[in-house]
Protein backbone atom coordinates (compact mmCIF):
# COMPACT_ATOMS: atom_id res chain seq x y z
CA UNK A 1 0.00 0.00 0.00
CA UNK A 2 2.61 2.83 -1.38
CA UNK A 3 0.69 5.92 -0.44
CA UNK A 4 0.02 7.71 3.23
CA UNK A 5 -1.43 10.00 4.80
CA UNK A 6 -0.29 11.18 8.62
CA UNK A 7 -0.64 7.51 10.37
CA UNK A 8 -1.89 5.80 7.52
CA UNK A 9 -0.97 3.73 4.71
CA UNK A 10 -3.26 3.53 1.83
CA UNK A 11 -4.22 0.87 -1.47
CA UNK A 12 -2.74 2.07 -4.65
CA UNK A 13 -4.52 3.12 -7.40
CA UNK A 14 -3.36 -0.07 -9.19
CA UNK A 15 -4.78 -2.32 -6.03
CA UNK A 16 -7.84 -0.43 -6.63
CA UNK A 17 -8.28 -1.41 -9.99
CA UNK A 18 -7.17 -4.76 -9.46
CA UNK A 19 -9.51 -5.23 -6.75
CA UNK A 20 -12.42 -3.65 -8.98
CA UNK A 21 -11.79 -6.23 -11.53
CA UNK A 22 -11.82 -9.11 -9.00
CA UNK A 23 -7.91 -10.07 -10.00
CA UNK A 24 -6.24 -10.04 -6.65
CA UNK A 25 -4.95 -13.36 -4.76
CA UNK A 26 -6.47 -14.32 -1.72
CA UNK A 27 -2.95 -12.75 0.04
CA UNK A 28 -3.72 -9.71 -1.41
CA UNK A 29 -7.20 -9.57 -0.60
CA UNK A 30 -7.24 -9.55 3.05
CA UNK A 31 -5.28 -6.29 4.07
CA UNK A 32 -7.14 -4.53 1.30
CA UNK A 33 -10.76 -5.54 2.00
CA UNK A 34 -9.70 -4.72 6.00
CA UNK A 35 -8.74 -0.93 4.82
CA UNK A 36 -11.19 -0.66 2.71
CA UNK A 37 -13.38 -0.94 6.32
CA UNK A 38 -12.30 1.65 7.65
CA UNK A 39 -10.65 4.04 5.37
CA UNK A 40 -13.53 6.23 3.59
CA UNK A 41 -10.51 8.19 1.22
CA UNK A 42 -10.06 4.39 0.11
CA UNK A 43 -13.68 3.92 0.03
CA UNK A 44 -14.34 7.02 -2.02
CA UNK A 45 -11.50 6.24 -4.65
CA UNK A 46 -12.37 2.46 -5.18
CA UNK A 47 -16.15 4.37 -6.11
CA UNK A 48 -14.49 6.80 -8.81
CA UNK A 49 -12.11 3.16 -9.94
CA UNK A 50 -15.17 1.11 -10.21
CA UNK A 51 -16.72 4.09 -12.34
CA UNK A 52 -14.03 4.02 -14.85
CA UNK A 53 -13.08 0.39 -15.03
CA UNK A 54 -17.56 0.10 -15.91
CA UNK A 55 -16.72 2.96 -18.73
CA UNK A 56 -14.15 1.00 -19.55
CA UNK A 57 -15.85 -2.64 -20.02
CA UNK A 58 -18.70 -0.75 -22.30
CA UNK A 59 -16.42 0.84 -24.30
CA UNK A 60 -14.62 -2.45 -25.21
CA UNK A 61 -18.25 -4.19 -25.43
CA UNK A 62 -18.94 -1.70 -28.07
CA UNK A 63 -15.24 -1.81 -30.16
CA UNK A 64 -16.32 -5.62 -30.08
CA UNK A 65 -19.75 -5.03 -31.45
CA UNK A 66 -18.27 -2.58 -33.92
CA UNK A 67 -19.65 0.55 -32.92
CA UNK A 68 -17.84 3.64 -31.86
CA UNK A 69 -17.13 3.84 -28.22
CA UNK A 70 -19.20 7.25 -26.66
Amino acid sequence: MPWKEPGMAHVSEEQLERYSMHKLSEDELAPIEEHLLICELCQQHLIEVDESVLILKSAARQIVKGRKPL
